[in-house]
């Protein structure tokens, strides 16, 4: 049996506003901040652009914890408030990493990539001439990057759509002198 208390919702909805008021303040902090740290770079033209999959991951994971408190508050005979803000809040959470992923694209230039993340405040520039072996392993949605660069010990990670493997490894091929290898595709 649902129980909807139309009073309690308005309540958590005014929390809820507040809430995303915060969030998507942050967001828009961050791509202000993420935009001045490209600007620093010389890149040359942008080719094109790398969805990232941990935000697909998340809304996943948003979708249903936002499903669990939505069942959860609407079953009380009792109105929890706690209830409907954390359904409410997961609702602002999957928006604003819809937003995010499009944002915090890995962007593939003329001289290199930018690297963005969506949960780490890193952005970095990757030249082609630094890149000494790139190696591809199929996972079960996503391809997996593993850049090594030259005179250096760490390895840079990211993920890509199954589709835009020939895109980069063109790329690459074209641009870089790097070592390319593929594997479980």
């Amino acid at each position: 049996m649902v129980h909807f208390d139309f009073t309690v919702f308005l309540y958590s909805m005014y929390v809820a506003f507040a809430y995303s008021c915060l969030a998507f303040g942050a967001l828009a902090f961050r791509q202000i901040s993420d935009s001045l740290l490209t600007k620093e770079f010389s890149t040359g033209e942008e080719l094109f652009s790398l969805s990232n999959p941990t935000s697909t991951y998340l809304i996943v994971v948003y979708c249903f914890l936002f499903t669990i408190f939505a069942i959860a508050s609407v079953v009380q005979t009792e109105p929890i408030m706690v209830l409907y803000v954390a359904a409410l809040a997961f609702c602002v959470n999957i928006l604003q990493v819809v937003i995010r992923g499009r944002y915090q694209r890995h962007t593939i230039h003329r001289y290199g990539i930018i690297f963005r993340y969506i949960y780490f405040g890193e952005v970095f520039f990757i030249q082609y001439l630094q890149v000494e072996t790139l190696r591809f392993q199929s996972e079960l949605f996503w391809i997996s990057i593993q850049i090594t660069l030259k005179n250096e010990s760490k390895i840079y990670v990211t993920k890509i759509r199954p589709k835009d493997l020939d895109k980069v490894v063109d790329i690459f091929k074209r641009y870089s002198s790097a070592e390319i290898i593929i594997e479980n595709s």
